[in-house]
């Protein structure tokens, strides 16, 4: 949620909110990352009742030159979340990728996607499992 951005525009269709932003660059993000959150639009989709994303997009909404020359002409990217039941933690679940690019005379076009068919989720050690269980569960008092 952090990587929203300054500015969220949110419009609520009932069963899902459509939640458009500008991904703002985190400290794991590379530089390609960077490069691509100042020219992607992102939309995200929201469950309300369970607040929880679902999914999220990222599009060119207009052909840019590319980091290291050439011109990118389309790009899609969505990530499908889940959430795991015994952990309450969402996961990205499926992920697809479509683009083309234009240089030197030709043109590239890839699509990829990858479907997760089975996660599992751990801790380090028997104390973060137990921090996290009592993070959740809120102040004692």
């Amino acid at each position: 949620r952090a990587s929203l951005g300054a500015q969220v525009i949110v419009q609520d269709l009932g069963e899902a909110w459509r939640v458009q932003f500008r991904h703002a660059p985190s400290a794991n993000d590379s530089d390609f990352d960077v490069w691509a959150a100042e020219r992607l639009a992102a939309t995200a989709w929201l469950e309300p009742t369970r607040d929880r994303f679902m999914r999220s997009d990222y599009a060119l909404p207009r052909p840019v030159r590319g980091p290291d020359g050439g011109r990118l002409t389309r790009f899609n990217q969505t990530y499908l979340l889940e959430q795991d039941p015994v952990w309450n933690m969402s996961f990205v679940a499926a992920f697809s990728i479509d683009l083309e690019a234009k240089a030197a005379f030709q043109t590239i076009r890839r699509a990829y996607s990858a479907r997760i068919t089975d996660v599992e989720f751990f801790f380090a050690n028997d104390a973060a499992r137990q921090a996290f269980e009592a993070s959740r569960r809120g102040p004692t008092v």
